[in-house]
């Protein structure tokens, strides 16, 4: 290609073919930039198509975090331009939330997760193999892989875990004693013993029954075993259950402000809106909770100081959200404050009997598919 044909094709929108009047082309708005560019570049043109990385990205979350029903209002007059739209808003909050959430689980300190009949005991202590096991269940890596330092707390936690045994023992000793009488017909039970899982379904086969408890118990076996595996199928399935309260949430404001003449679209708007604040709050709560104890056991008295100061920070925001909330629907509807504290009661309290029904029914499919 000659520099004139080089040129000319620099000239013209390599999509539709206009000539190019200036970074953008004015027919149909691709950018003159070249294909082939660096990684970094290409990292910064996801994100600006994904929540407009420039001034209106800062613009938009300091109004959602600071500003109640403010960007409801703005775009429900027009002004969208200025701010990233409610949908992708919402995508963007929830998935970094979610990322966030998962990267703290992978990170974190491992749980210990038995079962009964699991830890058996001789005189009030483990056998050298089954202290092995548990020790490597915990850290993850063999023991050999382990600092000292690392090991010896271990072997604390354990040796925590086998002082309180013989007490959970004459606990549950006690409670199966008193846990004799058969359970009632009609009624949902199920009992997790060392010979494994029962259930008591009403109105479920007995064979179909069996291949239930089959299902369940290789799915509790699996939790057992890999715990962290188990949260991380559970924040896979958080941004579906989300994606299904924001409309029935926008269907019960719907009926709530049934005669203010709004359509649903616009408390679709505002449940989107409120939604991504919730998120953006929990980014910024494990970001306070994160610094608040690395700083607090600093040996330095300034950063302790610090840290308490994020820990009050932490406090305010959880107690900001119910007031950002109120204050939302004060803004938006416009009707008195004994009316919104009324329908902020009402829908706050249906909202929590959805969020609770949504979490239950995660976990069951979590269970059920692991």
């Amino acid at each position: 290609m000659t520099g004139e044909e080089s040129a000319s094709a620099q000239a013209q929108c390599q999509n539709c073919r206009a000539s190019l009047m200036g970074p953008y082309c004015h027919h149909c708005g691709q950018p003159a930039a070249p294909v082939v560019r660096s990684f970094g570049a290409l990292v910064v043109e996801f994100l600006q198509e994904t929540i407009s990385l420039d001034s209106r990205a800062m613009r938009t979350l300091v109004a959602l975090l600071a500003r109640p029903g403010f960007l409801t209002n703005a775009y429900l007059r027009g002004q969208r331009k200025r701010y990233v739209p409610p949908l992708r808003l919402f995508l963007f909050t929830s998935l970094v939330c979610i990322f966030a959430i998962w990267l703290l689980n992978i990170t974190g300190e491992r749980e210990l997760v038995v079962g009964p009949g699991e830890l058996t005991t001789e005189n009030g202590e483990l056998a050298p193999e089954q202290r092995r096991q548990i020790l490597e269940r915990i850290s993850g890596v063999e023991l050999e892989q382990l600092e000292p330092a690392e090991r010896a707390e271990l072997e604390a936690r354990l040796a925590r875990l086998e002082n309180a045994l013989e007490g959970g023992k004459a606990e549950s000793s006690v409670a199966e004693a008193g846990n004799t009488e058969p359970s009632a017909p009609g009624i949902v039970s199920a009992t997790y013993t060392e010979e494994g899982l029962s259930l008591a379904l009403p109105g479920l086969s007995e064979e179909d029954t069996g291949k239930l408890e089959a299902r369940l118990e290789k799915s509790v076996d699996k939790i057992r075993s890999d715990p962290n595996d188990f949260a991380n199928d559970v924040l896979e399935n958080i941004p579906q259950t989300t994606l299904l309260l924001v409309p029935l949430f926008a269907l019960l404001m719907k009926l709530a402000y049934l005669f203010t003449g709004r359509y649903y679209v616009e408390h679709l708007i505002h449940a989107l809106y409120g939604h991504a604040f919730l998120f953006l709050v929990v980014l910024l709560v494990i970001g306070l909770d994160f610094g608040n104890t690395r700083l607090s056991a600093s040996a330095s008295l300034s950063l302790q100081w610090l840290g308490h100061l994020l820990g009050l920070l932490e406090v305010l925001l959880l107690f900001w959200v119910p007031a950002h909330f109120l204050l939302s629907l004060r803004v938006v509807y416009g009707q008195s404050w004994r009316m919104t504290l009324w329908k902020g009661f009402c829908l706050g309290l249906c909202y929590l009997v959805l969020l609770l029904i949504g979490l239950v029914s995660l976990l069951l499919v979590s269970v059920l598919v692991t």
